[in-house]
């Protein structure tokens, strides 16, 4: 990423992969916007819904679990760790399987859907995942 400025200009132009833009914006959830007590309500519903099915037990998750096991890490170790936690294995999954078999990649795609608000690039931007 290079940020450029011509000398008779006042604005500045970054050029990433040869490709111009006046202005970025990174992803930067649970760093510029505080995440985590809409993360912390998504994993307690998921793990509420998951003890309900009956498949794997009691699940429920409180604030010190969810800060121990699941804060701060990637949506599927954090999964894992908490699961863990429990004794509870599951299975990866396939992307055959029905949506309601409990398997990790069905559990994080649930997850995924409840803390993810379907928005439409502006008009003129650009989405670009490097």
């Amino acid at each position: 990423m290079t940020i450029w400025r011509a000398a008779t200009s006042d604005h500045a132009s970054v050029i990433i992969r040869r490709r111009v833009f006046r202005a970025v914006l990174f992803d930067m959830d649970g760093v510029v916007t505080d995440t985590r007590h809409t993360h912390r309500a998504a994993w307690g519903r998921l793990f509420h819904e998951l003890s309900a099915h009956g498949d794997v037990g009691d699940v429920e998750l409180d604030d010190e679990d969810y800060r121990e096991f699941i804060d701060g890490k990637e949506r599927q170790k954090g999964l894992r760790s908490y699961l863990e936690s429990r004794k509870i294995e599951l299975p990866l999954g396939h992307p055959d399987d029905p949506p309601d078999a409990t398997t990790v990649n069905n559990l994080l795609e649930q997850m995924n859907s409840m803390t993810t608000i379907p928005t439409a690039p502006a008009p003129g931007s650009t989405t670009t995942h490097t």
